[in-house]
Formats: C-alpha cells, structure tokens, sequence
C-alpha cells in the first residue's frame, strides 16, 4: 500500500472502468472542477519523460499508470507533473498525450521483454 492515498494526485480522483470505451480499461477521473494551470499530479510511475530520456520513472503505487492517452488531452505530461491545460469537469477523465513522453529504444525493448504495450506503441495505436 503506497503511503500516499491520493497515488500522487493532488486533486481527488477515482479510478473506474472507461464505460465509454471498454478497450481502454481503467482511467482516473477528477471527483472535483479543476483549473486551468492546475498541477494535477506528480508523476512517479513506469514511464520515461522527453525531458529525461535516460531514466525510468517507477512506481507501481501510482494512481498515474491509469490515466489514458488522448490526442486531446486535459493535462500535460513531464517531469513537472500533469498539468490542466484546459479547465477539467468534476466526473471528466484525465488523459495526457503518450507522444509527449519519450520512448526511447531501451524503453521499448523493456516493455516488449515484458509483453507491455510502450508509451509509443499506445500513441501510435490510438488517434
């Protein structure tokens, strides 16, 4: 159990099923009206940031593993943490968009080892 209850969201959030699209799995929805330039969560989780493509950030605590692609995404992505970039509805998923995160060759050879989709694979997937 992580010691932090929010899973590295500084905005209450709900994990749930994606019913409007059950290929996506789980996402993380906002239970409260977010601002615009809001930090919404710190990243610490499996993924590697365009700003540090040598490192892997992991921590499987991290509510952040659920949050979805989107080509229109309601946060930013990097090592600052997700950012609103617009103003986000209480009960509206948070996506980022995966093509601002890097993926690395090294980083793709370890998600295949382990049979997981890369950030890359998902954004190339998805529109």
């Amino acid at each position: 159990m992580s010691s932090d209850p929010a899973g590295g969201f500084l905005v209450p959030v709900e994990v749930r099923p994606c019913i409007d699209d059950p290929a996506k799995g789980h996402g993380v929805f906002s239970l409260a009206p977010v601002t615009a330039d809001t930090i919404v969560w710190r990243p610490g989780l499996a993924f590697v940031t365009a700003e540090d493509p040598g490192s892997l950030c992991v921590n499987p605590t991290d509510l952040g593993r659920f949050v979805n692609h989107s080509g229109s995404p309601n946060l930013g992505a990097g090592l600052s943490g997700g950012t609103a970039t617009r103003a986000i509805a209480a009960g509206e998923e948070l996506t980022c968009d995966y093509r601002a995160l890097a993926c690395p060759d090294w980083y793709q050879a370890l998600c295949q080892q382990y049979g997981v989709l890369s950030t890359g694979d998902v954004a190339a997937r998805c529109p």
